[in-house]
């Protein structure tokens, strides 16, 4: 008997190859991950946070206020309650400064009394988001139509903003900036050169909300010093 090993048994057939690693799992896993948005998990802090309908999302903010961080949180054509769940669903954690411009998309459809009970909700939302935080109620800007004609936007915006103003007066932490004065003449009628249409401040009127609201965060805290950009 033979102790050597007898040898293998050959064939004609075609050498084993080996198997490709498998990569097809792990390629459509990448893909899958890269258009899928991720899970927003980081939160921001700035010094200055606006909640706004479109009137703001065009405001600077790099520019917005000198030596402080501004972030500005536009949603075009927002009503009241659209604003509140931008608040509560916000990722900020210390601001010290809250702006709400957040009035004007209501002021058609609802009642002053409806428009102020949602106006109530969303600035008690703010302050239980942000306890620490100063409040500044951006007013209701008035529409290109008189405000002593029978018109309903500007009639309610009137009323609302009469509201904030007596209920800003006795709350702790809040503060009322009246755009109104700032955007019409002695006889009601508005500056039309401060609008591109009935509703939208053109690049002027901008810059005079962001110079009210410079104005109102100075006399929060009266130690900032307000960058006004070069005319």
């Amino acid at each position: 008997m033979s102790l050597m090993t007898p040898p293998r048994h050959q064939t004609s057939a075609q050498p084993h190859r080996k198997s490709p690693k498998p990569t097809l799992d792990l390629e459509s896993h990448t893909r899958q991950a890269l258009n899928t948005p991720p899970t927003e998990t980081t939160t921001n802090t700035h010094d200055i946070v606006i909640f706004s309908n479109s009137m703001c999302k065009r405001i600077d903010e790099r520019r917005f206020y000198r030596g402080k961080t501004t972030k500005v949180y536009p949603k075009s054509g927002a009503r009241i309650e659209e604003i509140k769940n931008l608040v509560v669903n916000s990722k900020e954690t210390n601001p010290q400064i809250v702006i709400l411009q957040a009035w004007t998309n209501n002021t058609s459809r609802q009642s002053p009394e409806e428009c102020h009970e949602h106006a109530t909700e969303l600035i008690h939302a703010t302050m239980e988001k942000f306890p620490s935080a100063h409040v500044i109620i951006s007013g209701v800007l008035p529409r290109l139509v008189p405000l002593h004609r029978n018109n309903m936007p500007n009639r309610v915006a009137y009323a609302l903003n009469n509201m904030f103003s007596r209920n800003s007066q006795s709350t702790p932490n809040i503060s009322f900036v009246n755009n109104a004065t700032s955007f019409v003449n002695p006889s009601g009628d508005i500056l039309q050169d401060l609008y591109w249409d009935d509703v939208h401040l053109n690049n002027k009127g901008l810059g005079r909300l962001v110079i009210n609201l410079r104005r109102a965060i100075t006399s929060v805290f009266p130690h900032w010093n307000p960058h006004f950009p070069k005319t």
